[in-house]
């Protein structure tokens, strides 16, 4: 049923003059605009990477704005929405809320010097 998987915004290219935040904040604006309180959504770990960036705020210091998580990983979270003072909606990550469900967000790894 549509209510479970829809794919109605995605027809499998992206116009070369797009920008994605635009994407990001369409489907954040998406989000509040179903009826369920709960959104399940799966993507590649690099736009999850830009997403929490996006909306975490500034001052965070969450590996989530910097670090991808791992393949097939499963992150839960809050997103708010809000109104700023001209009217345009804003979004933002409740930083206290991002809770890893399965494995992780990946770690940089060290690299090791060479010795001569």
């Amino acid at each position: 049923p549509e209510r479970y998987y829809t794919a109605v915004k995605n027809d499998g290219k992206k116009p070369v003059d797009s920008r994605g935040i635009h994407r990001i904040k369409d489907f954040a604006s998406w989000c509040f605009d179903r009826d369920e309180a709960t959104v399940i959504a799966a993507g590649h770990s690099l736009y999850f990477r830009y997403f929490f960036d996006t909306f975490l705020p500034r001052s965070s210091t969450h590996l989530a704005r910097k670090q991808k998580m791992q393949n097939c990983a499963i992150v839960a979270f809050t997103l708010e929405k809000g109104k700023l003072s001209n009217g345009k909606p804003w979004f933002r990550i409740n930083e206290d809320t991002i809770r890893s469900v399965y494995l992780d967000f990946e770690t940089k790894k060290v690299k090791k010097s060479k010795k001569d």
